[in-house]
């Protein structure tokens, strides 16, 4: 391959074609060990797909949904990145500032209404104004946009008479966006995202924090900055899915078979501004372009230093990924001259596997070439059948008890407390039910 992204895209294909391969066809005489009747078929649950990071991974959630491989990305950071959580996140910031024009506008273009440009032009060109008050929308204006105008005017004026989270609750109902996120392929996950944030708004509301633009903001500083917030669990292990994790979140964990794309990356690094030993207390660095740089001393002998540490840390990160594999380690093997990346450290390991010999590299090895796999004729995948009573009832339970938590109650402030209240950020924990709090009102002279 010429191009690191040319060798991605087609070793997505390829990894999607493999996984439909061993799982309908019989090409490929692999089995994964089952305790109870020996070997058998790979389902769908016995894949996963370890990778280094999540960069460009759409191209293989792509690829696995055309192919119609069910698949679930366990995603411990970039849940505020999530398009549900970001579509939410500008409809309740249209909501807090109805004269943020370029909130609007993202709220306009955001699933529930999914305005066009041409549309937003039109809008425009009629003399309309983005921003939510009553004569926003000219009179003689019935573009495909008065509907949207009028529903979030509506929920804006509907703000005052709601707690935070018993608004942003209202706000996911009206605009349905729940509703459009189960309709998509992994809808069941990024609906329980949505869940995630009225639960978050509780958490405000029962810590003091009872503020929509509060909310807003922090929701803004979570997706700037991407901190880590794992999606809501709802991937059982029992489903049949593919699972995606990064390497870092599979240690411990197990898997029948194991493939690991997205090997290829260009080794080569930029030198680092500075290197630290804290071990000696010392920070050597360097500044300034090559025809100019100047460096500590110490920085060329801390910066090989550093080299070697990282070699290290590449090697232990592939042995890491490479020993999840109970079954069957799967290595596709595409890459450019320049992004050898891990299959350079393999070939150390395993001379001559990147020539894929058709006798394999041993006893129990397989090569296998994309065009020597069978066309699996791709399909829909098959729909997933959870216990609905069982996760409606868990879910309403969940979802009133925020509700409940986020009312808003009578606060009583003393003397001594006072200037001292600041407000506080959402815990990480279930909130105290403060219905069982007590005042302690002893005796006073």
């Amino acid at each position: 391959w010429g191009r690191i992204a040319e060798a991605r895209e087609d070793e997505a294909q390829a990894v999607a074609r493999w996984i439909r391969t061993v799982r309908d066809s019989d090409q490929l005489p692999i089995h994964v060990m089952d305790p109870d009747n020996g070997g058998r078929r790979p389902g769908y649950r016995d894949i996963c797909l370890l990778v280094r990071n999540r960069t460009n991974i759409e191209l293989y959630t792509k690829a696995l949904g055309d192919a119609g491989v069910p698949f679930h990305l366990d995603s411990g950071r970039g849940f505020f990145l999530q398009q549900e959580v970001r579509d939410a996140g500008v409809i309740l910031r249209a909501m807090d500032d109805p004269s943020d024009e370029v909130a609007v506008v993202a709220a306009l273009k955001s699933a529930p209404y999914s305005a066009s440009d041409t549309e937003l032009l039109a809008f425009a060109n009629a003399g309309g104004t983005f921003q939510l008050r009553a004569d926003a929308v000219p009179d003689d204006y019935e573009g495909a946009l008065r509907p949207a105008f009028a529903q979030l005017l509506g929920l804006a004026q509907e703000q005052a008479e709601r707690s935070l989270p018993a608004f942003v609750d209202r706000v996911l109902r009206a605009t349905r966006l729940t509703e459009i996120q189960l309709a998509r392929p992994d809808g069941v996950q990024r609906a329980a995202n949505l869940q995630i944030i009225v639960q978050r708004a509780a958490d405000f509301a029962e810590n003091d924090v009872d503020s929509l633009r509060a909310f807003v903001r922090w929701l803004g500083q979570q997706t700037r900055t991407d901190l880590a917030e794992a999606e809501s669990l709802v991937t059982e292990i029992e489903d049949d899915v593919v699972r995606i994790l990064t390497i870092h979140q599979a240690k411990g964990l197990e898997f029948p078979i194991v493939v690991m794309p997205k090997m290829a990356s260009e080794r080569w690094r930029a030198r680092a501004i500075s290197v630290v030993d804290r071990e000696a207390g010392r920070i050597d660095f360097q500044i300034g372009r090559a025809e100019q740089r100047f460096e500590t001393p110490g920085y060329a002998a801390a910066h090989q230093r550093q080299e070697v540490y990282e070699d290290a840390e590449e090697r232990r990160l592939l042995y890491v990924a490479a020993t999840r594999a109970r079954d069957w380690l799967v290595l596709p093997a595409f890459f450019t001259e320049r992004t050898r990346g891990y299959h350079d450290l393999l070939d150390e390991a395993l001379p001559g596997w990147l020539s894929l010999p058709k006798e394999g590299l041993g006893p129990g090895s397989l090569s296998y070439r994309v065009e020597q796999l069978a066309h699996v004729p791709n399909q829909d995948p098959e729909p997933i059948h959870p216990d609905v009573a069982t996760l409606s009832r868990r879910w309403l339970e969940s979802h009133s008890l925020a509700l409940e938590q986020g009312q808003p109650r009578r606060t009583v402030v003393v003397p001594s407390s006072l200037g001292h209240d600041s407000p506080k950020e959402p815990r990480e924990i279930e909130p105290l039910d403060r219905s069982s709090e007590t005042i302690d009102r002893g005796a006073s002279s």
